[in-house]
């Protein structure tokens, strides 16, 4: 049984993540870990959640694909490869307005600079947990959808 690094991100920004839209997950704490890391969309879609859906779709026409469609919660939905770990105080001024519209680039957090590597044709259902984790791919994995 394979096992993989994992990140659990609310919707809409595991979408985000997963289209190659967002480039950066802002963190309050830092890794040292670099490598392939699957991203989790997590189980929460609430209100505040999807009135930020909302905005980004007004917003940023590109994003309209992203939510145009049901949104997937509890399920692995990309293969990223993390890339570097930096406080957002170094790149903040460089970003687009659109990448920094889809993160918390207040002083004291880090960016976390990801490359998409391959997204699942149907997303894997997965249960997630906080922090980076350990993520037990299985082909039984692919049956629960």
């Amino acid at each position: 049984m394979a096992t993989y690094k994992a990140l659990t991100v609310y919707q809409p920004w595991a979408d985000l993540i997963a289209y190659g839209l967002k480039q950066y997950e802002t963190r309050s704490w830092q890794t040292q870990y670099r490598g392939v890391l699957f991203i989790h969309a997590g189980k929460q879609f609430g209100e505040e959640e999807r009135a930020y859906a909302k905005r980004f779709a007004r917003e940023y026409p590109e994003t309209d694909a992203v939510f145009s469609g049901n949104v997937p919660l509890g399920c692995i939905v990309a293969a990223v490869r993390l890339i570097a770990c930096v406080p957002v105080e170094t790149l903040r001024d460089t970003l687009s307005p659109m990448e920094r519209a889809f993160g918390n680039y207040d002083d004291g957090r880090y960016a976390w600079q990801m490359q998409v590597i391959k997204r699942p044709l149907v997303p894997i259902a997965a249960k997630g947990q906080q922090g980076v984790w350990e993520w037990q791919y299985t082909p039984e994995s692919e049956s629960a959808r």
